[in-house]
């Protein structure tokens, strides 16, 4: 641990020089968001576009040609590193982490800032780097005929090109816009590739004069000039060297393709042992490692690519060289391109021709694509945390289980489903891949399916922001909202109301109903039985589902038909409420809310419905009926009570068991110290009876100074390691808050194993409602999650961890200094 601190402490002096994004002190909403986003965005597209100033020339075969796309780099720009500093950089810092080089402790905030400093240092350092490689290499001509000004230039341009990206990057994930920057770029850079290629004034002189480059602007180019019409369009569709209509029809319909697959998963029914209610599913999605496996094929090959190339200039006539690849370069681009060798091979066919010309380079280029994404994508679930033995190791931290089935078979059950959903969907993407490639789609198909992803993904970033937003502070204005439109359907019912006065009374007693559901049903009331599955029956999707109410059951005394009435009681009316049959509402108070139930016994004696016929309303309770209602709502209530206890009395009892380990552990460890400190004081003894010396360094053989040195070292780290941990021991105070319209909220986590939570105390301004508490804690991380009026809810202010039900915000809590 020491070691990998010293490591991390040599980036301390340097964080007050490095360029940093301050995190948000407040909410960022959706729309700011999306500004920031956009900006961000244009900054790249200024930058991509934005010629390096004192270049000579950029002529000549692109050695980073087919590893630009994951790259995100324009050739001769400001923009010729793309995010190459900034993904070199994390990868190099999480093979250090990974691999324990440098330790770093994710609870402790200084660790994760020096972390964050050290990745962002490297970056900058690899932008210098790359920068200096680029100049020098000869890239845009030699240093001689660039001058040493010009050199150097070229060096700040690019250098700083590279800071605006880190900061680029860090401003999106700082939570001031949506998504990672890398994606971003990648995906912006990809569809500006397809863009340029559609949409191009560039004319080329290809041999049968000047063409348009751009395929949407050559086909009405072609329409207009050509008098042969029929030519013209055979022509535009199929023009070879150029993009041409036939290639951009397919772009789209592999765009569709991909976006349709996307939708394709298997949903596993999940439950929690602990917290009552909390059911949901875990999704498993066809492509469940995303657009990884192509990112990494795509990787291997550019990189093969490039070591090829450089081979081949240098020592073309050998064996070896000649077997790795052969390149020429292309008459019409200029780039080389693979004629012959493993690098011709792993090349898509450049046309339908040279496919039949030699369908073996097809098939081995075939079985290479989809051998290869099947291949990386196993082993990414294994590398990344998400195979089988970690999502079942993570259900099991979050007391999740699968209904049916035993929680020691729950690996055993995932792992019918993940590892072959990772290698199939790594196999369709590379099908896809291929698809686009032999199709002749703009860009390529490992760039059209980066692209496709990573938009779909930012789609679901979208989704989940406008949702949480809308969730979070956006329940009041929801609410009025709805109420406004029932007012209007009110109004429409009057006016109708005056040609036929049941309707009127039909459009009132709607308005009523649906006013006390949705806009009043947070008041707690009381909960008895089993309320979900009667009013799940009896909303016919109509009505947001109340979180607590009463109900009761009767006898229609004319048609002797068993119905499902639900009383509640709100600050102004109550109503019943019937199954098959339009609203009715009978208004008995519109005084306070009754503040008992005995109250609301009271009330439901003296109403006197509007409409006496059995069709609408049921029987009074008697007294009895609602003295046994009372009294089942109160052994309901025990119950819960008595499960909740049973429940944190078993978390109790395994925290203690870990407790006694750990005083185990202490008590062995101070033995052994015990025992070192007898055998120092006997050599110490043992010195002071021989009489050695004083400049003597030898006793018996042994040296004194050393000897002791390292015994008295190795018990000093064991102290300090003592006191580290008793300082872990003790309890932190953390205070957590919650803003929105609700009636109670509950913190549920891991803290005490989901089993009774922390209510919350609610601070009343305006339309919203603060809720906080305080909890003491151990150092170390903990999964939360709200109890909001029986639903659960996130928290945008924290970070989550998790997909889908089983995403919770992750509290981490520090040590005091």
């Amino acid at each position: 641990m020491a070691g990998g601190f010293r490591v991390l402490h040599l980036v301390r002096p340097f964080l007050a020089f490095l360029p940093e994004v301050q995190s948000a002190d407040r909410k960022i909403p959706f729309r700011e968001k999306v500004i920031y986003t956009v900006i961000s965005l244009f900054i790249f597209l200024v930058c991509s576009q934005l010629p390096l100033y004192g270049i000579h020339s950029t002529t000549g075969a692109d050695p980073f040609y087919w590893m630009r796309v994951i790259l995100a780099s324009n050739r001769g720009t400001v923009m010729e590193l793309g995010i190459t500093p900034i993904v070199t950089s994390g990868l190099v810092m999480q093979l250090l982490v990974g691999s324990k080089i440098i330790e770093v402790d994710n609870s402790v905030r200084e660790d994760r800032t020096l972390l964050n400093g050290a990745q962002k240092l490297l970056g900058i350092l690899i932008a210098i780097g790359e920068a200096v490689a680029y100049v020098l290499s000869g890239m845009y001509g030699s240093v001689g005929q660039l001058g040493t000004g010009n050199a150097i230039l070229i060096i700040l341009q690019l250098f700083f090109a590279g800071i605006i990206v880190i900061c680029l990057d860090e401003l999106l994930q700082k939570g001031y816009g949506l998504g990672s920057g890398i994606s971003l770029f990648i995906a912006t850079n990809i569809c500006e590739n397809i863009i340029w290629k559609a949409f191009s004034p560039t004319t080329i002189n290809s041999g049968r004069g000047a063409e348009f480059e751009g395929a949407v602007i050559a086909l009405f180019h072609l329409l207009i000039t050509r008098t042969d019409k029929v030519r013209a369009l055979r022509e535009a569709f199929y023009r070879q060297n150029l993009p041409n209509v036939t290639n951009l029809l397919a772009t789209v319909l592999v765009f569709l393709i991909v976006i349709y697959f996307q939708g394709f998963r298997v949903v596993l029914p999940v439950r929690s042992k602990n917290a009552r209610g909390q059911q949901g599913s875990y999704p498993i999605k066809l492509f469940y490692t995303s657009n990884m496996p192509i990112i990494l094929q795509s990787a291997l090959v550019s990189n093969l690519y490039f070591i090829s190339q450089l081979l081949y200039r240098r020592y073309s006539g050998n064996f070896l060289v000649n077997l790795l690849g052969k390149w020429k370069e292309s008459e019409y681009s200029g780039q080389s391109i693979p004629v012959g060798g493993i690098a011709y091979y792993i090349t898509a066919p450049s046309s339908l021709a040279d496919m039949a010309a030699n369908p073996f380079h097809a098939l081995f280029y075939i079985v290479f694509m989809l051998s290869a994404c099947a291949l990386f994508s196993k082993t990414w679930i294994e590398v990344s945390g998400s195979s089988a033995r970690d999502v079942a190791k993570q259900l099991k931290e979050q007391q999740m289980v699968m209904p049916g089935h035993r929680e020691s078979n729950l690996q055993k059950e995932l792992n019918r489903y993940i590892p072959t959903a990772a290698a199939f969907g790594g196999m369709c993407i590379g099908a896809l891949t291929v698809l686009a490639d032999f199709m002749g789609a703009i860009g390529s198909g490992t760039g059209i399916l980066l692209a496709v992803t990573i938009i779909y993904q930012y789609f679901e970033t979208f989704e989940k922001e406008r949702a949480s937003e809308l969730g979070f502070f956006g329940l009041g204005r929801h609410w009025r909202g709805r109420e406004v439109e029932e007012s209007q359907r009110l109004q429409e019912g009057k006016k109708k109301g005056r040609k036929n006065g049941k309707e009127d009374s039909d459009a009132k007693r709607e308005f009523l109903v649906m006013e006390c559901l949705q806009t009043y049903f947070q008041r707690k009331l009381g909960l008895v039985h089993d309320y979900k599955f009667l009013f799940i029956e009896a909303s016919e999707k109509l009505w947001m589902r109340p979180t607590r109410l009463e109900y009761s059951r009767g006898w229609s005394s004319s048609s002797r038909e068993r119905q499902a009435y639900f009383f509640v009681t709100c600050p102004a009316q109550s109503f019943f409420y019937r199954h098959k049959s339009r609203p009715s509402v009978v208004p008995i108070s519109w005084g306070e809310e009754p503040s008992s139930l005995s109250e609301a016994e009271n009330m439901s004696d003296t109403i006197e419905p509007d409409d006496t016929s059995d069709e609408v309303l049921p029987r009074m309770w008697t007294s009895d009926e609602l003295k046994a209602l009372r009294l089942d709502t109160e052994r309901q209530k025990l119950l819960k009570k008595l499960s909740e206890a049973n429940q944190y009395n078993r978390f109790l009892k395994r925290q203690l068991h870990i407790e006694e380990d750990g005083l185990a552990k202490y008590k062995n460890e101070l033995a052994i110290l015990e025992l070192e400190l007898q055998a120092l004081v006997g050599l110490a003894e043992e010195i002071a009876n021989c009489g050695v010396q004083l400049d003597s360094s030898k006793i018996n053989g042994k040296y004194i100074p050393s000897h002791l040195l390292d015994r008295l070292k190795a018990i000093h780290e064991k102290v300090k390691e003592q006191i580290k941990d008793v300082s872990t021991l003790k309890f932190e105070e953390v205070t957590l808050s919650w803003v929105g319209m609700a009636e109670s909220v509950q913190i549920m986590g891991s803290f005490d194993g989901w089993s009774q939570g922390e209510y919350m105390s609610p601070e009343y301004s305006g339309d919203y409602a603060r809720f906080s508490a305080t909890l003491k804690l151990r150092p170390g991380s903990y999964e939360i999650k709200f109890l909001v009026d029986g639903d659960w809810r996130l928290s945008p202010e924290l970070p989550t961890v998790g997909e889908g039900f089983m995403k919770n915000n992750l509290l981490v809590v520090e040590k005091a200094n």
